[in-house]
């Protein structure tokens, strides 16, 4: 005979099975009944003898539904059925109830992590070996947890502790949690504390990684790409630590308003925030040519008094010399304009070519000097 609660475990059923993969029935009504009131139950003991009352009648009638999206296994197992990803040897395979661990495993299963003490790591390792056989999810990331603050208290291996804290954070990964990129933090702090700064900068990457998929907090994400550059820089993988620099400013630029970050724009397309002389070096002979080209088509004044028109105007346009002669002295007069030697052989003809020349003028003295911050920045970090 079906129960009234029946529809309700069965869509609560469904939700957690497609997160986890698989439950075991038992542990599953029993947090239900207590989770909803059922019969007003105030103590697990209660709840555990109803949920074993009543469930071989709850499968029954599971068993019953038409497109019923969940496996019944041996012994209780409740799985998603999949025929691409599950069969039923697998969902029997990952049966945790209560009755296949001891006492003092099933406490740690439902121990709450701020509970976990040293003196339960020896047995947390055997309990997430034997789970880990499985593929409940959800349970392998608890218990994984778990063996990481146990390990974090008992170990004086730090290389243990991050191996376990990195672990957690990859099971964490798995099911969805939005609080795994702590995990990646914990174990890149240890690693710093013990000068494995580029062990510590890939774990930050990794909570870099997590972090974009569960938050949107530009404030905390920018924190946590400065901290894996620092990490790199101590660890003298300059590459890396560039790389992480130009996304720090990105994501500054990103979270900035737009006009106050306009200075931010414009440096980081000349030359990727500092990080790049070959980007620079690449502007200053854009910036030459495209000048030396307005200057061969306007025209500059060879030497002489150009006031009392003395001085003859050199452009492709021109009677006297070739036109490509006319490009040859724009390009030079370009270079001398750019470098601000100024040798005084040529001078430009017109109001325009003025503009031009004065702003090319300024335009070399900012490159220039931008182009020897990037190579010692680069070079000496």
């Amino acid at each position: 005979m079906k129960q009234d609660w029946y529809d309700g475990v069965f869509a609560e059923l469904v939700s957690k099975v497609n997160l986890r993969g698989s439950v075991s029935g038992i542990e599953f009504l029993v947090d239900y009944f207590i989770d909803h009131q059922i019969e007003n139950f105030t103590d697990d003991e209660s709840a555990d003898d109803l949920a074993r009352q009543e469930i071989d009648k709850f499968e029954s009638w599971l068993m019953e539904q038409k497109e019923n999206p969940i496996f019944v296994g041996k012994r209780h197992a409740w799985a998603r059925a999949n025929k691409n990803n599950y069969s039923a040897d697998d969902a029997n395979t990952i049966a945790y109830e209560a009755e296949e661990f001891d006492k003092e495993e099933s406490d740690l299963l439902k121990m709450n992590v701020a509970n976990v003490r040293e003196l339960h790591q020896e047995k947390l390792v055997g309990l997430y070996e034997k789970i880990s056989a499985g593929s409940d999810d959800g349970r392998i990331a608890s218990i994984a947890l778990k063996l990481a603050v146990a390990t974090d208290l008992a170990s004086k291996d730090y290389l243990e502790k991050i191996t376990c804290w990195e672990n957690c954070g990859d099971k964490e990964e798995i099911v969805g949690s939005t609080e795994c990129y702590k995990r990646y933090i914990q174990g890149a702090s240890i690693s710093a504390l013990n000068i494995s700064h580029l062990r510590s900068g890939e774990l930050y990457e990794k909570a870099i990684s997590s972090f974009k998929k569960h938050k949107d907090d530009s404030h905390e994400l920018v924190s946590l790409i400065r901290s894996a550059r620092r990490q790199y820089e101590l660890a003298a993988s300059d590459e890396d630590a560039s790389r992480l620099y130009i996304e720090e400013n990105h994501e500054l630029i990103r979270s900035g308003s737009y006009t106050k970050s306009i200075p931010l724009r414009v440096f980081g397309w000349v030359s990727d925030y500092g990080e790049s002389p070959s980007k620079v070096v690449c502007i200053a002979f854009f910036v030459i040519f495209l000048c030396s080209l307005i200057y061969a088509f306007e025209g500059v004044y060879s030497s002489g008094n150009y006031d009392q028109g003395e001085a003859e105007v050199v452009s492709v346009f021109s009677s006297e010399g070739s036109p490509w002669e006319a490009l040859g002295i724009g390009i030079y007069y370009s270079v001398v304009t750019f470098t601000t030697l100024g040798y005084g052989d040529f001078s430009p003809a017109g109001t325009w070519v003025r503009v031009v020349s004065a702003f090319q003028a300024l335009l070399g003295l900012v490159l220039t000097s931008l182009f020897m911050v990037t190579v010692i920045r680069k070079y000496s970090r």
